[in-house]
This record gives C-alpha cells, structure tokens and sequence, in this order.
C-alpha cells in the first residue's frame, strides 16, 4: 500500500480485490474515490456490505487477451487514477501485458 503514495484526494481502481484489501487501504488512507471491480459478485456483495463508499462494478472475465471484460466494466466518468492495484492471475483470461496497457488508458499519469 506504501508504493500507491495515496492521498486523500487520490483516485483509486482495484482491480480483483479481497474485501480484507479494501479494508486495509481504507484504513490506511482514506481516498477521494475507491473503485473496486471484481468478477465475483459475491465478493462485490461483501465489499459493498462493510464499505458503502466504495463503487463497485462487476467484471465479466475474458476476452481472450485482449483485455476485454477488465477494464471496460468501469464507466469513463471515474477515469483519472492516480494509483491501480490489481491482484493478477493468467488464468484471467487477458494477458498481463494487455491488462496494463488498457489500465494505463485510465490513469492520471
């Protein structure tokens, strides 16, 4: 969480989070806006239920690489992130380097 130099007024993605994470980085620094996105809606359920500020958005998974389904479930409008984290997995169903080059589309810097 260190590495995210966030600030109150940071905007934030996580991508795939634990609600055990979302609980940590709220804890540890309170962000302008948090978006978690997640394929399990279960998981989301438990995210929104304990952290009500939190927007989620549910993943639909796939894309054969190409990085479709990641990003794209999150509207524009929360474009502008200062810090992404993302817990990855290959069996995501996108590349590594296809999820950081459509992430780096939504940043700030």
């Amino acid at each position: 969480l260190a590495a995210g130099a966030l600030s109150p007024a940071s905007r934030v993605l996580a991508v795939t989070p634990t609600a055990s994470f979302v609980g940590a980085l709220l804890s540890e620094t309170p962000c302008e806006l948090l978006v978690a996105a997640h394929e399990s809606l279960y998981v989301l359920a438990g995210i929104k239920e304990e952290h009500d500020e939190v927007r989620c958005f549910h993943l639909e998974g796939g894309g054969g690489g190409r990085g479709g389904g990641v990003v794209e479930a999150v509207p524009e409008r929360f474009d502008a992130f200062d810090a992404v984290f993302v817990c990855y997995f290959p069996g995501m169903g996108v590349s590594a380097a296809a999820l950081l080059k459509s992430l780096a589309k939504r940043c700030s810097k």
